[in-house]
């Protein structure tokens, strides 16, 4: 477990990050998906990906995204930009917003302003070669390990904090949050505008229930016809049964669960 850093030492470590020259450098990662037990369904915030209910998963390590992140310096090389890789193909960024959204929270986490106004973290670039072990944008969770392995790789290469990284993770997808974490994982709605209380905890691990198993069958590897973006957005203009669905359904299983467990542990 990590322990979580004040904001005094957060800041300290920024800072010191801020006055020096950044070297290039590479992380390798490995991050599972995770299949959800209670959906998010529907977002509170599209921009800073909040969603309207918590929600459950368990993360399932035998399939997942392995996950190369590098760092680079651009002083010699201005024009170069972000790149990302997924599976041999090359990501076109200016159709995927949601990397460079990332990306641009990473360098805004570990520059500030100068006192002319121009930013240093414009002097470094991102390069991202991701692998799944299953086929992509076909229902089982890639853009939640993708996104995952890049956050939890650029927190180990800036230093950055748990809440950050998840932060990170959740912009780029949202259920990604919950990939950062082991076993059971609980992503919070949270209240606040800003979103720095939607975080994802771990409940238990993958021991907790040892005789669960989660059977994955493929029957095809094509895209799914329609994206997970846009069906949430549909039901949000469409169902009648969402808002009871967040306000009683996910409230009552989720707390359910909690009750369960506490009475057999109790036992």
């Amino acid at each position: 477990m990590f322990r979580r850093m004040t904001n005094e030492e957060e800041g300290g470590v920024r800072s010191k990050l801020a006055r020096i020259e950044l070297q290039n450098a590479t992380v390798e990662v490995k991050v599972p998906i995770n299949i959800a037990l209670i959906k998010y369904w529907g977002k509170r915030d599209e921009n800073l990906v909040l969603p309207l209910n918590d929600s459950l998963s368990f993360t399932i390590d035998s399939l997942f995204a392995r996950t190369k992140v590098s760092i680079e310096s651009i002083k010699d090389d201005p024009q170069r930009g972000d790149e990302v890789t997924i599976n041999g193909k090359t990501v076109d960024l200016r159709k995927n917003s949601r990397f460079g959204k990332v990306f641009d929270e990473a360098r805004k986490l570990l520059y500030t302003s100068d006192n002319n106004g121009s930013n240093a973290n414009s002097n470094i670039v991102f390069k991202v070669d991701s692998r799944t072990n299953f086929p992509v944008a076909a229902g089982l969770a890639s853009s939640a390990a993708g996104f995952a392995a890049i956050a939890f790789a650029i927190k180990q290469l800036l230093s950055l904090s748990d809440d950050d990284a998840c932060r990170l993770a959740r912009i780029g997808s949202g259920s990604a949050c919950r990939s950062m974490c082991g076993g059971l994982a609980h992503w919070r709605a949270g209240v606040l505008v800003n979103g720095f209380d939607s975080i994802s905890v771990s409940l238990y691990p993958s021991s907790h229930w040892s005789s669960l198993r989660c059977i994955i069958v493929i029957f095809n590897d094509r895209e799914k016809d329609t994206g997970s973006t846009v069906g949430m957005q549909r039901t949000v203009q469409t169902s009648s049964l969402l808002k009871r669905r967040i306000q009683i359904d996910v409230p009552e299983r989720v707390d359910r669960l909690y009750l369960d467990d506490l009475s057999l542990s109790n036992m």
